[in-house]
C-alpha cells in the first residue's frame, strides 16, 4: 500500500503489489489500459490473419483452420480469422479479440470468427458464449456481430450472452428449422435482426434489446423480448466460469502475456462498466500529519450488490491481468485496509505541474475503508497543473466515509496583535489568513497549515476593515485616517496608500477584481476605486453611518449596511448610483450574500436579529431572532449555513439557511468577525476584549472526492470518468466535487438576450464523465459545485449506472458566481439507477451563470427513477440562463422509467404551464422568460408523477431565462 501526499512531478517512489482480490473494479478496467491496447483488427484479404489470443483455456479446445487442419489450442495461442473453434466436454476458452472484445466459450460450443470491412462477426453454430465489446475501441461505423442460424445482433460496447440450441449443429449436420437462439443482454443494448434459418437473410425491422433483457427466436418464428429476472442471471451466465485462471509461470510466457494482459484488462473494464484511467507522479510525503491510523467500517451501510458470476469471473481475470501488467498499475493504491485521514490530508495534493501518460487510474481504492472527515480526497491547489492520459480516481468494492463527526469544534487559537476586529480575510489558496489589529498598528498573517503567525505587517494606527483581492495578490486594509493600505501578499509589505473618505470601514472587491468598494463611515459615502491605477473613480452618497459592503456574485450590485439608518443602500455598479433602499426597521451592520446571489443576510444589532433579503425584490423574506447583540456574519461555500457573531455573548450562532433555525452555538470569547476558508473547512474568528487571538473552528461539511481550488487545473485526455466508483459506498456531509475558477478570469457573453459575465478559467477538462458510479450506494449533502469557472463537457457530470442509488440533500448540480457549463452531452445520466434530491434541485443555476447543452438536461433510462422531493428539476435565479438543445427529460432504454415530483412550490408561488411543463414564477418572473419545445423525449418509456402543488421548474427574478429546443 502506498500513502498519498503532495505531488510535484517525477516518478513514483514505490509501488504496491496488486494481490488477487475479488473486489477489483470493473470500472478500473477501462481506466487501466485504454491507450495500452495495441492489437488492431487485422486487415482483410491476407491468409492467416490474426484475430486474437487465448487468454484462458480449460479442457480440450480445437481450432479447424480453413476447414483443413485441426489443432489443439493452448493458453496464449493465436486465433486466426475463419478458425472454427470447438470446445469439448468440461472445456472452456476465453479469447481476447483484437483488443476490442472478450469472448468466453462454454463447453460443447462451436463458433467461427470472420471479418468484413467495418464488421467483425462471431458466428455461433451451437452452444453458449459470453461477449464483452469495448465501445471506445470501435471506430465510427464499426460493429461486432453475433450471428446465430436465425438471429444476428449488432454490438457496440455491450456485455451479453448468446446461445444456440439445435440437435445437429455439433456434428456438422443440416440446420434444423427448430433451432432456438437466445441473445441475453447484461449491460448496454443491442439491435437484433431475425434471420431466415434456411437462407440466412434478414427478416423485418431490427429489435432493440436493452440491459437485463433476452431476445429468443425459434426457427422462423418471430423473436420475442422478455426481461431477465435478477434471480435468473446466474442461469443465463452458467457455464461461463473457468475453474482456474491463466498460467504464466515461465518468464517467456510472462513477458509475452504482459501486453495481452493489459489489453484484456482494458477491454473488460470498459465493456463491463464504462471506465476511467489515472495515476499520479512522485509522492513527497503527507500534507500534514499522518493518515495511517486505523478506522472502523461505517455502520449501517448496506452491503454492495452481488455481482453476477459471469462478471465476477471477468473481474478475477482482470486482477490477474493487472498483476502481470504491473508497469501500468495506479501510482497510489489503497488496498485491503482501513485508513483514517485528517481533514487537511489528501491521498494526492497537487501543488505544481504534473503529467502522467500511463492509462491506469492515478489512484485506486480497492476493498478498503477510507475515512475523510473534511476537505477533498484529491486536491489540486492554486498552482497545481495536472495532466493525465487516464481518469483520476477509481474506487472498487470500498467504503468512503466523508462524514465530519467533529463538526463545529475549535481546532486552534492563534495569538495575534491587539484588538483584532471584523477586518479579516483568507487567501483564495487557503494558505494564509490576514487579520487587522484595530487597537494596534499591524496586520497579522496566519499560516493556516501550522496555525501560527508567519508575519506581522506595520500599517499604521487603527486598521479597521480588510479584504483580499480575488486573485489573492493583495490585501486592502481600511485605516481610520481616511486611507486604504495595499499589502502585497507575496512580500507582506505595504505597496501603496490610497486616500478615500473619512473613517473607512468595510471593503469589498468586484468579482473580476477590477474595482474595490470602500465604505466611508464618517463621510456617509462609498468610494469606488480602480484597483489597477489605485484612483477613486466615483464617490457614491449613501445613508447615515454606512459600515460594511458586499457584492452580488455577478458583480452588478453592491449592498451597503448602515448603522444610522433603517434602510440599506443598493448600488448599481454599472452606473454607481443607489437604485434601492430596502427598509429593515433599524440599523444594519454585518452582511453576507449567498453564493447563488439570491439572498442577502444582514445583522441588526439593535434588534438582535438576522434578516434575510431576496435580491430579486429587495424584500425581507425571513427573520431569525437571536436574542443578543449581533455583529459580523459569514456564509458557507455552499450557502447552507450562516455564522453570526455575538460580541457581548461570547458566541457564534450557526444557522441553517434552509430552515432559518439555529443548529449550533459556538462558545468563543469576545468574537468580532468571521472569515471562511475557500474550501469551506475552517472558520476564522478574531477575538477582541483582551483575548487578542484568532480562533480556528472546524466547520467542514465533510469530505469530497475532488477539490480544484482557484488557479488549479486538472486535464484528462481519455474518455474515462475522472472519478469512478464500482460496487462501493460513499457517504459525506459534502459533495462529489468542488471546482473553483479564478473569479477575476471573466469574459462578457450574450446568451438568449442576457448580457452575462462568465468565468473563463477551466479547473477541469476531460473527455469523460466527471463522476460515474455503477452498483454503488451514495449519500451526499451536495453533488457537483461549479464556482466562477468554465466547464466544457462532452459527457455527463453525473452518470449513475447498474443499480446505483444516490441521495442528495441539496442541489445535485450547482452553478454559482458567473459559472459556465457548456456541454454536448446530457448533464445527468441515469441507467438502471435511482437519484433522489431531497431539498434542492437536480440542477441549480445562479449568480449570473450559464448552463448550455446541445443535448438533454437529464436522461432517465433502463428502469431508472428520479425523485424530486421538495425542490424542482431545474432552478434558475438572477439573470442566469439555461439553454437546452434537447429535452428537459429524455426517457430511453427499457420502459418503467419514473420521475416523481412531490414539491409544493405552487402552494407558495404563482405557477403557470408552458408546453405542458408546470413552472413556479418567483419574485417577478413570468412566462415571457421561458421558451419550451418538446420538453419530454420518448414519453412512452417513462412516467412523470406530479404532486398537486408541484412544479418541475422554478424561475426567480425578471431576468432569468430558460430555452428548451427539444431537438
Amino acid at each position: 500500500m502506498q500513502a498519498g501526499g503532495r505531488i510535484s512531478g517525477g516518478a513514483v517512489r514505490s509501488r504496491a503489489a496488486v494481490a488477487d482480490n475479488p473486489a477489483m473494479s470493473m470500472r478500473c478496467i477501462r481506466w487501466l489500459a485504454a491507450a495500452a491496447l495495441v492489437l488492431l483488427w487485422p486487415a482483410p484479404g491476407h491468409a492467416q490473419q490474426r484475430a486474437g489470443v487465448v487468454s484462458t483455456l480449460e479442457g480440450h479446445v480445437t481450432a479447424t483452420r480453413r476447414g483443413l487442419t485441426t489443432v489443439a489450442l493452448k493458453f496464449k495461442d493465436d486465433v486466426y480469422l475463419d478458425d472454427k473453434i470447438t470446445t469439448g466436454d468440461r472445456s472452456l476458452a476465453r479469447l481476447l479479440l483484437g483488443g476490442k472484445a472478450v469472448v468466453t466459450v462454454r463447453e460443447r460450443s462451436v463458433l467461427t470468427i470472420t471479418e468484413a470491412p467495418g464488421v467483425s462477426t462471431v458466428k455461433l453454430d451451437a452452444g453458449k458464449i459470453g461477449l464483452a465489446v469495448v465501445h471506445e475501441r470501435m471506430k465510427p461505423g464499426e460493429v461486432v456481430e453475433i450471428r446465430t442460424p436465425n438471429a444476428i445482433a449488432a454490438v457496440r460496447g455491450t456485455v451479453l450472452v448468446a446461445e444456440v440450441a439445435q440437435a445437429t449443429a455439433q456434428s456438422g449436420g443440416p440446420v434444423s428449422s427448430g433451432v432456438t437462439s437466445g441473445i441475453h443482454v447484461l449491460r448496454g443494448s443491442v439491435e437484433v435482426h431475425q434471420l431466415d434459418p434456411r437462407t440466412g437473410s434478414r427478416v423485418g425491422p431490427p429489435t432493440v434489446v436493452n440491459g437485463l433483457q433476452s431476445y429468443t427466436a425459434t426457427g422462423g418464428q418471430a423473436g420475442r423480448v422478455a426481461p431477465i429476472p435478477p434471480d435468473q442471471v446466474g442461469h443465463v451466465t452458467s457455464g461461463l466460469t473457468p475453474a482456474s485462471g491463466p498460467s504464466a509461470k515461465e518468464p517467456a510466457n510472462r513477458e509475452q502475456l504482459r501486453a495481452q494482459a493489459v489489453q484484456t484488462a482494458t477491454a473488460l473494464m470498459t465493456a463491463l462498466g464504462g471506465g476511467g484511467d489515472a495515476a499520479p507522479a512522485e509522492t513527497q510525503g503527507g500534507r500534514s500529519g499522518s493518515d495511517q491510523g486505523e478506522v472502523s467500517s461505517p455502520t449501517n451501510q448496506p452491503p454492495p450488490p452481488i455481482i453476477p458470476s459471469f462478471e465476477r469471473v471477468l473481474l478475477r481475470e482482470i486482477r490477474r491481468a493487472l498483476a502481470i501488467a504491473e508497469d501500468d498499475l495506479p501510482a497510489i493504491i489503497v488496498k485491503d485496509t482501513t485508513r483514517s485521514m485528517g481533514e487537511h490530508d489528501a491521498l494526492a495534493a497537487f501543488a505544481g505541474s504534473f503529467s502522467r501518460e500511463k492509462h491506469s487510474p492515478l489512484i485506486l481504492i480497492d476493498n478498503s475503508t477510507v475515512r475523510k472527515p473534511g476537505g477533498a480526497l484529491v486536491l489540486v491547489e492554486p498552482a497545481g497543473g495536472v495532466s493525465l492520459a487516464s481518469g483520476l480516481l477509481a474506487v472498487a468494492g470500498s467504503a468512503i466515509d466523508g462524514t465530519n463527526y467533529n463538526l463545529d469544534t475549535v481546532v486552534a487559537s492563534v495569538g495575534v496583535g491587539s484588538g483584532p476586529n471584523f477586518g479579516i480575510g483568507v487567501l483564495p489558496s487557503g494558505s494564509a489568513t490576514y487579520v487587522a489589529n484595530n487597537t494596534d498598528t499591524t496586520v497579522s498573517v496566519i499560516d493556516n497549515a501550522t496555525n501560527t503567525v508567519s508575519a506581522t505587517i506595520a500599517v499604521g494606527n487603527n486598521p479597521i476593515g480588510l479584504a483580499i483581492s480575488p486573485d489573492g495578490r493583495q490585501a486592502w486594509v481600511s485605516m481610520n485616517a481616511g486611507q486604504v493600505k495595499v499589502i502585497d501578499t507575496a512580500t507582506n509589505t505595504v505597496s501603496a496608500t490610497i486616500a478615500v473618505g473619512a473613517i473607512p470601514a468595510g471593503i469589498a472587491f468586484a468579482p473580476d477584481g477590477a474595482r474595490a468598494y470602500v465604505v466611508n463611515e464618517g463621510a456617509n459615502t462609498v468610494s469606488v476605486v480602480d484597483t489597477a491605477t489605485r484612483t477613486v473613480l466615483a464617490t457614491v452618497g449613501v445613508g447615515s453611518t454606512p459600515f460594511n459592503v458586499a457584492l452580488t456574485p455577478d458583480g452588478k450590485y453592491a449592498y451597503v449596511t448602515q448603522l444610522g439608518s433603517n434602510a440599506m443602500a443598493v448600488i448599481d455598479t454599472a452606473t454607481n448610483t443607489v437604485v434601492a433602499t430596502p427598509n429593515l426597521g433599524a440599523g444594519t451592520q454585518g452582511i453576507a450574500i449567498s453564493p447563488d446571489g439570491s439572498r442577502v443576510y444582514v445583522t441588526k444589532p439593535g434588534a438582535f436579529d438576522l434578516k434575510v433579503l431576496e435580491t430579486a425584490t429587495n424584500t425581507v423574506v425571513g427573520v431569525v431572532n437571536l436574542g443578543n447583540t449581533v455583529r459580523a456574519v459569514g456564509i458557507s461555500w455552499d450557502g447552507s449555513r450562516v455564522f453570526v457573531v455575538h460580541p457581548n455573548n461570547n458566541a457564534v450562532s450557526v444557522i441553517d439557511t434552509g430552515t432559518l433555525t439555529v443548529v449550533a452555538t459556538l462558545v468563543i470569547n469576545s468574537p468580532n468577525g468571521v472569515a471562511l476558508s475557500p474550501d469551506g473547512t475552517r472558520l476564522y474568528v478574531p477575538q477582541g476584549g483582551g483575548v487578542n487571538a484568532v480562533t480556528v473552528v472546524d466547520v467542514s461539511p465533510g469530505g469530497a472526492l475532488l477539490g480544484v481550488l482557484p488557479g488549479g487545473r486538472l486535464a484528462t485526455s481519455s474518455t474515462s470518468p475522472v472519478l469512478g466508483m464500482l460496487n462501493s459506498t460513499f457517504v459525506t456531509d459534502s459533495g462529489v466535487a468542488g471546482l473553483f475558477g479564478r473569479p477575476d478570469q471573466l469574459a462578457a457573453e450574450v446568451d438568449q438576450g442576457n448580457a452575462l459575465t462568465l468565468g473563463t478559467d477551466q479547473p477541469v477538462s476531460t473527455g469523460g464523465a466527471l463522476f460515474e458510479a455503477s452498483g454503488s450506494t451514495i449519500s451526499l449533502r451536495g453533488g457537483v459545485l461549479l464556482d466562477s469557472a468554465l466547464f466544457l463537457a462532452s459527457a455527463p457530470l453525473l452518470s449513475l449506472l447498474g443499480g446505483t442509488t444516490m441521495n442528495v440533500s441539496l442541489d445535485a448540480i450547482r452553478l454559482v458566481k458567473n459559472a459556465k457549463l457548456d456541454s454536448t452531452s446530457a448533464i445527468v445520466n441515469l441507467s438502471a439507477s435511482t437519484l433522489s434530491v431531497s431539498s434542492g434541485a437536480l440542477a441549480s443555476v445562479n449568480g449570473g451563470s450559464l448552463l448550455r447543452t446541445t443535448s438533454d438536461l437529464v436522461r432517465v433510462t433502463n428502469g431508472s427513477t428520479l425523485n424530486l422531493i421538495t425542490g424542482p428539476l431545474l432552478a434558475i435565479t438572477g439573470n442566469s440562463v439555461v439553454s437546452i438543445g434537447g429535452a428537459l427529460i429524455a426517457f430511453g432504454g427499457s420502459a418503467g422509467n419514473v420521475v416523481n415530483v412531490t414539491n409544493s412550490l405552487c402552494a407558495s408561488f404563482a405557477c403557470g404551464t408552458v408546453s405542458g411543463i408546470k413552472i413556479a414564477f418567483v419574485a417577478g418572473a413570468s412566462a415571457t422568460q421561458v421558451s419550451i419545445t418538446n420538453p419530454i423525449k420518448n414519453a412512452g418509456l417513462g412516467t412523470i408523477n406530479m404532486g398537486g402543488n408541484a412544479a418541475l421548474v422554478r424561475i426567480e427574478g425578471p431576468a432569468a431565462k430558460l430555452v428548451v429546443s427539444g431537438n
